[in-house]
């Protein structure tokens, strides 16, 4: 294997330049402050919907109620323990994607009788290993439109099961309990340089990952990076610590080098560009992204997995609860349970990043 270029220098830089990173924890108060600003402020508003919330104001007041709505549901929940949560934690998600699609759905939204784009057998559920979801004309298939940035066909169908590899904070749970590893590929970042030149590296690190995860980053990395033998001190230029665990390291370099006054955007967005939506934001800032390989031949992403969890949890919630009771299948009702403590906040920090087209970042004190 060759050697990376020889580097002079270098800056720590996320893979995605539009990210807003906050040094406070990922707590309540502060992942909602940014849709409680834009739900309180018209101004604030109006500059996400431009020109077409000046034409139409009923835009700005129909996306504050959703926001406003979605937070109550948020905060009922916060007071029903268990599973049962689920029912309005559901709602919460629903509303805000209903917000979030009046940026660029808004016909299909605004004043529509939508229906959730999803569906759930409940008559044939009895196991969640075998349980599915299959997808309708709704709101599902317009959000995985606009987050994805491909349609998802009507009809597809959707295992429960499979979900559970695409959460990385119920990754533990799903691990013990039923044998399911999360697929994720944790990626860090910098910008390389050797005068005149800059070019992008990437470090992919990893615990016993997949090896269809592996097979399928390195398809779409071959586009525009090569893999290198890392220079002995990679730790210090990818900024991670000397005492992090770093089991198979991978280092690849950009194929193309930039004049060194090149930006920062064009440099890192075209490089990064074949991975698309299979880079995701990891919330807090254990990595710069995390890459997520398909799920059955679809892409899918923690964003979209938890919502669709979350339907699927508040129909079992209404219509078949026992399969939610320890003597059924206790390690699923364990998973679910943990899901719904674990994930709800991250549902709504999607949602956060959708509605503002920034990644948001928490706990960040070390990176960038």
């Amino acid at each position: 294997m060759q050697h990376s270029r020889p580097i002079q220098r270098y800056t720590i830089a996320p893979m995605i330049r539009t990210i807003v990173p906050h040094s406070e924890m990922h707590i309540k108060n502060v992942a909602w402050e940014p849709l409680i600003t834009l739900a309180r402020s018209p101004a604030a508003s109006a500059k996400l919907f431009g020109p077409a919330g000046q034409a139409n104001p009923l835009l700005i007041d129909e996306f504050s109620g959703y926001i406003r709505q979605a937070y109550d549901y948020f905060i009922g929940a916060s007071h029903v323990p268990g599973t049962s949560g689920a029912l309005l934690h559901y709602y919460c998600a629903l509303q805000l994607a209903k917000a979030e699609l009046l940026l660029s759905n808004s016909a299909s939204i605004l004043g529509v009788a939508i229906r959730h784009g999803l569906s759930h057998s409940v008559t044939n559920a009895a196991d969640p290993a075998l349980d599915y979801l299959t997808v309708k004309d709704g709101v599902f298939p317009l959000l995985y439109q606009r987050r994805i940035g491909s349609p998802i066909p009507i009809g597809t169908r959707i295992p429960i099961k499979d979900l559970l590899a695409y959460i990385p904070e119920i990754g533990s749970e799903a691990s013990a309990t039923l044998s399911i590893s999360s697929t994720y590929l944790p990626l860090y970042h910098a910008l390389l340089f050797s005068d005149p030149e800059v070019w992008s590296g990437i470090v992919a690190l990893g615990h016993n990952i997949n090896t269809s995860t592996i097979s399928e980053f390195e398809s779409l990395a071959a586009t525009t990076y090569e893999e290198v033998q890392p220079p002995s001190e990679w730790k210090r230029i990818f900024g991670i610590s000397y005492r992090a665990l770093t089991p198979n390291v991978r280092m690849f370099q950009a194929k193309r080098s930039y004049p060194d006054q090149t930006t920062i955007d064009k440099v890192i967005g075209e490089q990064t560009a074949p991975f698309g939506p299979s880079l995701d934001n990891c919330i807090d800032d254990h990595a710069d992204a995390f890459f997520w390989p398909k799920c059955n031949g679809i892409l899918m992403t923690p964003s979209i997995a938890r919502y669709v969890l979350m339907y699927y949890l508040s129909s079992v919630v209404r219509y078949k609860p026992s399969i939610l009771t320890p003597a059924r299948f206790p390690e699923y009702a364990w998973v679910f349970e943990s899901f719904i403590n674990s994930s709800a906040l991250n549902i709504v920090t999607n949602s956060v990043d959708g509605i503002t087209g920034q990644w948001h970042m928490y706990g960040v004190k070390f990176r960038w």
